[in-house]
């Protein structure tokens, strides 16, 4: 899955969506580190790329794919509403 096929349900995303479209992108597993607002929700915070030891190519991370509380369906929110 290419991340221009990720698929909006309203206004969440797919978390399993999210990190199979990274992985499709560049061929490589990330990590997805989710952090909860002011508000209770659960939010996308960061995303991983791991790379070899040279610093020169990316690998797998080989730690968990989700860092912090992370949902299934994680909400797109402008910067201006954060």
């Amino acid at each position: 899955m290419m991340l221009q096929e990720l698929k909006q349900m309203g206004n969440l995303y797919c978390l399993n969506s999210i990190i199979l479209g990274i992985e499709g992108a560049n061929g490589y597993a990330s990590v997805v580190e989710c952090n909860v607002n002011s508000s209770g929700t659960s939010l996308l915070y960061q995303i991983y790329l791991c790379i070899d030891r040279s610093g020169s190519n990316l690998i797998d991370c080989l730690i968990s794919s989700r860092r912090g509380f992370c949902v299934h369906n994680l909400p797109f929110l402008p910067k201006n509403t954060l």
